[in-house]
């Protein structure tokens, strides 16, 4: 990882949490472990759990998991239901860049992504618009995960599939040059 930022501005991914209603509390759902959210819209700040490094960092598993909308897998949310939410974060600062995805040293939610099927039940609408007004995030109404992922995309908040491997292939090839007599097309 250089010094340098890979991007300038906030990268866009998507993600699930799962909910704590008690706290209006949104806990990372995926790899690694992970600790709540800041509920209130402030910038989460990653921490590594089990060494004392600036996360993300390249040789852990550290920092803030988010896939890129247009590389995420069909399976990207699991299941949506009263328990989760998914969303779409904003993310900055120190940034490991993966194929599918990347991790953060910063993100916040700026927009969940919500069923109407699960809208239409009251107590499911009050406690994502709770969520929602507190974080500081939209809400968008999508009846099935990949159409967030076409929202994305439809919206900008997408990566092209050819910016991410370039950006990705180029990274590898810094990290781990040919060597002579290697052939790589």
């Amino acid at each position: 990882m250089s010094a340098e930022p890979l991007f300038t501005e906030p990268i866009y991914g998507i993600r699930c949490w799962h909910l704590h209603d008690s706290l209006c509390a949104l806990r990372g759902i995926g790899k690694g472990r992970s600790e709540p959210w800041y509920p209130d819209g402030r910038w989460t700040k990653a921490r590594c759990l089990t060494c004392r490094h600036p996360a993300p960092d390249p040789r852990c598993a550290c920092g803030l998991y988010a896939y890129h909308p247009s590389a995420a897998p069909p399976s990207w949310c699991g299941s949506w239901g009263f328990a989760s939410l998914a969303g779409l974060v904003e993310a900055r600062g120190r940034v490991e860049l993966h194929r599918h995805g990347f991790r953060a040293a910063e993100a916040r939610p700026r927009i969940f992504f919500v069923p109407p099927r699960l809208l239409a039940r009251p107590a499911y609408r009050a406690r994502v618009e709770r969520i929602s007004r507190r974080a500081g995030a939209d809400l968008v109404e999508v009846p099935l995960p990949e159409h967030a992922l076409e929202w994305c995309e439809r919206e900008g908040y997408c990566l092209a599939p050819e910016v991410v491997l370039d950006l990705v292939v180029g990274r590898q090839m810094t990290l781990f040059p040919p060597r002579r007599g290697d052939v790589r097309g």
